[in-house]
């Protein structure tokens, strides 16, 4: 076994056998014969998953998912077979290991800075070496339930091709979490954290600051016997209160086994020191329509637009100037979103629920920003940046095989995880331009190495 690959076990430890939502889900293809592993993702997970899993099987093309205690064999032996290129599960899974690669990710980006996620990449041999994407989008396109192409079957199914190689990932997601619920009230803070109830209570614990004028005023850390516990029948919740100043904001931080999984911000909703979101939560309380809107990633018709709605409202607790315009008939031609900062740069702004492409959105928003950029600069204002963003429901990993056009193009990606941080800081004091000068750094970096 390789470095990256004792590490990533290691990190794994016991929880292979614990956790009881860990499922393998894959998409293979059958060549001469011979069923071949394009892509599987194993992944660990603390929780249920919130997405229902839709199996496929049509002509060469098959999508399954295993739960992981039906496979009978422990991650450190089912890696040492996926190395001797044969997995004996789903019929048996042949796995061209020509030019294969191992990567450990610790902390993957599509975590962002809410909760941890650690993934191990094997890669095998180049994709086209089996079969062509040509083939495989034709062979979904005949089935029962059709896809227009693999990625968006894959897409469904938190799959999805990341790369031009076979691949196999092993995914550790958090598994333990800050409860949503928690919350500061006058002077006290009541902080909750979720867990499964496979893993044990006592290696569970809070750690937590606390925020006063934009200060850290203390900081500490809640152990699981310091907890009230309580049991569900998925999970098990612990609260605990804490003294705090008022109108505070706590940032809390799920640990197990003293490692960070999962990270959030509570405030006094009374007592909230942005302004916009005290404001707009007297209309939408809990954010619970922006969250429904801007999450959702099955709608049809004039539901599907929802999301340019939520975003714009986002925009504007952000401390953006947003100006909303591909909702209504007459500017349907417009971008989506313009928005400005306090110093006048601009963001043109396309959204969509599903993939970077639909509609074709991706080089719409390039063309639409250009065409904003150069009358800026006939008006006399070229000193104004102008930055591209293409904002999905999806979250990153769904994504990932469209990222790279979108860096090459100089496009900024949000995609679920960037919309669940941007509202964690509208809790915050507002700093729309150090957001918007993020953006651009990233989109220069990316673009950067994309020319390398």
């Amino acid at each position: 076994m390789t470095p990256e690959i004792e590490s990533f076990l290691g990190a794994l430890g016991s929880l292979d056998e614990q956790l009881a939502h860990s499922t393998f889900n894959y998409v293979s293809v059958v060549i001469g014969g011979r069923q071949y592993l394009l892509q599987g993702r194993l992944f660990f997970n603390g929780f249920p998953p919130t997405e229902q899993f839709i199996s496929f099987n049509h002509g060469a093309v098959c999508v399954g998912q295993i739960p992981f205690k039906q496979i009978g064999s422990k991650t450190r032996e089912l890696i040492a077979e996926l190395l001797n290129g044969y997995l004996p599960i789903a019929g048996g899974l042949h796995f061209s290991i020509h030019h294969n690669e191992i990567d450990y990710q610790p902390q993957h980006p599509a975590g962002g800075t809410v909760n941890r996620i650690s993934v191990l990449s094997i890669l095998g041999a180049k994709r086209s070496e089996l079969v062509t994407t040509e083939f495989l989008d034709w062979e979904v396109r005949g089935a029962e339930r059709p896809y227009d192409t693999i990625q968006e079957l894959l897409s469904e199914n938190r799959l999805g091709f990341t790369g031009p190689n076979v691949s196999f990932e092993i995914i550790l997601n958090h598994v333990a979490e800050i409860d949503h619920s928690s919350i500061v009230t006058g002077d006290k803070a009541k902080i909750g954290l979720i867990m499964p109830r496979d893993l044990p209570q006592d290696q569970a614990s809070i750690g937590y600051r606390v925020f006063e004028k934009q200060l850290v005023v203390a900081r500490s850390r809640i152990h699981s016997s310091d907890m009230t516990w309580t049991e569900t029948e998925k999970h098990r919740v612990g609260f605990a209160e804490v003294p705090v100043p008022r109108a505070a904001i706590v940032h809390c931080v799920a640990i197990f086994q003293g490692v960070a999984q999962y990270s959030y911000y509570i405030s006094d909703p009374e007592n909230v020191p942005n302004d916009r979101r005290l404001s707009y939560e007297s209309f939408d309380p809990g954010l619970s329509t922006l969250k429904e809107w801007l999450f959702r990633t099955t709608a049809k018709g004039s539901n599907a637009r929802d999301i340019e709605t939520a975003v714009s409202w986002l925009l504007w607790m952000l401390g953006f100037s947003p100006a909303l315009f591909g909702l209504f008939p007459k500017t349907q031609e417009a971008a989506d979103i313009i928005a400005t900062t306090p110093r006048g740069h601009y963001a043109v702004i396309e959204c969509t629920i599903g993939m970077l492409r639909t509609d074709n959105k991706l080089p719409t928003v390039v063309r639409r920003a250009n065409e904003l950029r150069e009358r800026l600069r006939n008006g006399g204002s070229a000193h104004l940046n102008v930055l591209p963003i293409m904002v999905t429901s999806l979250p990153r990993e769904s994504i990932a095989a469209e990222l790279p056009q979108a860096e090459r193009l100089g496009v900024a990606v949000v995609t679920r995880e960037t919309l669940e941080e941007a509202i964690d800081k509208t809790l915050r004091p507002l700093h729309p331009d150090a957001i918007y000068e993020d953006a651009m750094r990233w989109v220069n970096e990316a673009a950067a190495k994309s020319d390398e």
